[in-house]
Formats: structure tokens, sequence, C-alpha cells
């Protein structure tokens, strides 16, 4: 799959499979017609899918990546909560010889052309609408997203054990440009934020006896920010404390295997592993109330901006901290195959999954204001 078009992560290869595409107003990735939603993920044998949306709940660049199967129909019994397709990633693991590899990417603005115009509601008149190009007004964003590790595999006892390590952290400051219009004389600003994401995965296995082999793997996808940007058209607050914002968001897969050959025609094949992810570590707790539009999804807005003083508008009297969101799954299982020739070539499989998945969470209120509806 190297001289594939392809993104960094496994996902942006598997289009290439007839009747799959990156649909955004599906949910991410559309199997025959199916929503990103429906379909189910899994890395060395363990469930990657999120619990509440459904889509993709890790990453894995391809300097992690073995194999990358993409099933439509027909799928094993153990794949049964897909509607759309099961994508299964396999990590890569060591051998008997010793290699490495220095791994290095860029991308970023510095690259890219000239901004499209983009449309929007006139901030002083939001009755007109009109397209400006914020790069003419501001200055494009800066955004340089750099990629660099290594990955190293070979063996520990030739012939029975081996390994395979990646590290490939990824940094990508964004800095944007803001003339702020909602205080006369306007008000010019520099803001950045800084995005990490600590990718790396390990892998052990070993061929203790020449009917077994096992091994286990760590993926690790650890990512946080750090600073908001505050909105291109000027119309933010002066005295938000945007470099102070701020989350972290742990996120891990840890799995490990065993299988069993006994003579020609008889496997059993044992998994297990645990897939977790969370939010933590807030920087800022919001000290005063926000609105919220109380038929839509859209984001909460100052209580105070005139703007917004609409009908089915509502301000929100809590004001909550996040202390943390774990989302987890845990899995085991075993499966059975024997093969026959019996007029005929035969497979007859069984086999049985134990799988619980649940959250801990804990979200404080932090402060209270009187509720106020406009209908």
């Amino acid at each position: 799959f190297l001289v594939l078009p392809r993104g960094r992560n496994f996902d942006t290869l598997v289009t290439a499979v007839p009747g799959v595409n990156q649909e955004p107003w599906l949910g991410g990735l559309s199997v025959d017609g199916a929503s990103g939603a429906e379909n189910m993920f899994y890395m060395d044998g363990t469930d990657i899918t999120t619990l509440q949306t459904g889509v993709r709940g890790q990453s894995a660049a391809f300097e992690f990546v073995d194999e990358v199967k993409v099933v439509a129909s027909g799928y094993p019994a153990e794949f049964g909560g897909a509607i759309g397709g099961v994508v299964t990633v396999v990590t890569r693991q060591g051998g008997n010889q010793f290699t490495g590899e220095l791994i290095a990417y860029y991308e970023g603005s510095r690259l890219t052309g000239k901004e499209r115009d983009s449309l929007r509601l006139n901030p002083l008149n939001i009755m007109v609408a009109e397209y400006v190009n914020y790069q003419d007004m501001y200055g494009k964003d800066t955004r340089d997203r750099v990629e660099a590790g290594f990955n190293l595999s070979g063996y520990i006892l030739k012939d029975r054990l081996w390994f395979f390590a990646t590290v490939l952290p990824v940094y990508t400051p964004i800095m944007r440009k803001v003339t702020f219009i909602s205080v006369t004389p306007n008000i010019k600003g520099e803001y950045e934020q800084d995005n990490w994401a600590y990718n790396w995965q390990a892998k052990i296995t070993a061929q203790p006896f020449n009917f077994v082999r096992m091994g286990a793997s760590y993926v690790n996808n650890f990512t946080k920010y750090r600073g908001n940007l505050p909105g291109r058209d000027g119309t933010g607050s002066t005295t938000d404390v945007y470099e102070k914002y701020g989350f972290d968001y742990p996120n891990y897969t840890v799995q490990g295997f065993a299988d069993f050959t006994f003579g020609n025609n008889f496997m059993v094949n044992v998994r297990g592993g645990r897939f977790l992810t969370n939010t933590t570590n807030q920087q800022v707790v919001a000290n005063a109330t926000r609105q919220r539009f109380s038929y839509s999804n859209s984001a909460y807005v100052p209580a105070t901006d005139p703007r917004y003083r609409v009908r089915n508008w509502e301000n929100r009297g809590r004001i909550y901290e996040t202390d943390k969101y774990i989302q987890y799954k845990n899995h085991a299982s075993a499966d059975f195959t024997y093969y026959l020739n019996f007029y005929g070539e035969h497979a007859w499989r069984a086999g049985f999954q134990w799988v619980r998945q649940g959250g801990d969470a804990s979200s404080a209120v932090s402060q209270t204001y009187p509720e106020v509806f406009m209908n």
C-alpha cells in the first residue's frame, strides 16, 4: 500500500476499496452507503469504535501498520455489531533481522496557496451576508504540522522472541492575527494554539513452542492542546484568556493474543484487550454565564452579547468543570476452528466473546447563576 495515494492515518487508504468513501455528511467513512457510525474498527483484535458516536476512536500512522482490511459484507459473527463495514488493522511486528527507520514529515500553511473567500454575516449588521477574504484582511493563519520519530524492530531470542517499537509524535502550532472590532478603537492581537499528539506503539511476539504463537501490543494516541483561537471576524472578547485554555485526551489500546495449532486441522485463538479514551486536565473554568439557542446544537456565546437577545436563547445557569470523562471497552474471546475434508473442504468454527464497556465521569458544577429563558 506504500504506492497508493493516502494520508497519514490508516483509514485514508481504505477508500481504495470499491464502495468505500469518505462522506462528511454521513459522519466519515461510508461503506456501501452506510453512515460512518455504522462501521466497526478493530486494532489487533480490540474494538476501537467509540461508545457514543460509533466512529473510529484511535489513529495509527502507516509506520505502525502491517495490514489493513475492509470487509463490507459476509463478516464473521464476532463482528455482528456492524451494519456498514468492518475495518481491521494489524500492527507491525519484529523478525529475525534488525531494522530501523528515521521518519519525518512536514505540512503547513507555508506550502498552500491563497485562502478562498468565506461567506459570513456582517458582524456589524447580521442582516447582511457578505464574502470576505480573511487572508487579505489579517493575513493567513500560520499552521505547521511537524511529525518526526523512529521505529526499531528485531529479535530478543532468534526464532523465538521478537519486538517492534515506534515513536512518532506530532506537533502542530497555529498562529492567528485578529483585529477586534467589538471595541473602539479596534485592538489587534496575535494568538497561538499548540497541539501535541504523543503517538507510540510497542509489540512483542513469541513462539515458545512450534504449536504456539503469542504476543502483546500497546498503541498510544495521547493528545492535548493549549490555547484557543478567537474568531477571525473580530467579534470575540478582548479580555478572554485565550492562551490558557486546554484539555488532555488520554487514548490507548492494549491487547494480547495466543494462537495454538494442533496438527494440520485444529486451531484455537485466544484474545483479550482494552480500549480507553478520556477527557481531563481542563485548564480554564468559565466564570460567567453563557447563552445557547435552545433549538440548536450551536456553541455557547456570552450572555451579554446584545446580538443574541432574541427568542429561544437561554442562559445556562450552571458552569461545569470536567475532571475526567473516561470511556472504555474490555474484551476477551476464544475461537475454535476445525478444518475437514469430506466431499469438499469445510471449516467448522465456534467461539465465545465477553465484552464490557462503560464510563467513569466526574463533572462538577463550578459556578451557579440564575437561569433566564427568552421565548
